[in-house]
């Protein structure tokens, strides 16, 4: 029987490619810096224009300043946690795929091919991430953002599956 992913990846397999892993990131709420951020954004957006709006200040750009903080708090510390829940993970003979299903714009697939160029690392302990790809988005310390598969159960037998196709790749 056909899993999920395999039906979710099948438009983009290449002849001979076969699915060799599929997993998921652990589950559960991780606060990353991303979140604290947009907690203490939204905080500031919220909290500034509320205490104004107490002390009976009247003007339409606080009210405006508190919407965006309160959405900045909902969605800038749930979304990452949605995506890291209904995202999964495939690793093929010839390419990583990630399928991430995002709150606004849905499922999308995205294909890395596995070659000898690319650096593999993986990074942490029990759950750990091994990534592949660095993304034209830049973090707040600067650094590129890292691509892969994050915080799954399986890490070291991933990487070692992926060291060894990187090896057989052209």
């Amino acid at each position: 029987m056909e899993s999920d992913v395999e039906h979710l990846i099948a438009p983009y397999l290449k002849r001979g490619e076969k699915l060799l892993w599929e997993g998921v990131a652990e589950r559960g709420f991780r606060w990353r810096m991303g979140e604290l951020i947009a907690i203490v954004l939204g905080l500031a957006f919220t909290c500034g224009p509320m205490l104004a709006l107490l002390n009976g200040a009247k003007s339409g750009l606080l009210f405006i300043f508190l919407v965006f903080g309160l959405l900045l708090l909902i969605f800038g510390t749930f979304t990452g946690w949605w995506v890291r829940q209904h995202s999964r993970y495939a690793l093929t003979n010839l390419n990583g795929y990630l399928i991430l299903d995002h709150p606004v714009s849905g499922v999308q697939v995205k294909r890395y091919l596995i070659s000898r160029k690319m650096t593999i690392s993986k990074k942490g302990t029990d759950p750990a991430s091994v990534y592949f790809a660095n993304s034209e988005r830049v973090m707040v310390q600067g650094l590129p953002m890292r691509i892969g598969f994050a915080m799954i159960k399986d890490a070291d037998r991933v990487y070692e599956m992926m060291r060894k196709l990187q090896g057989e790749s052209r």
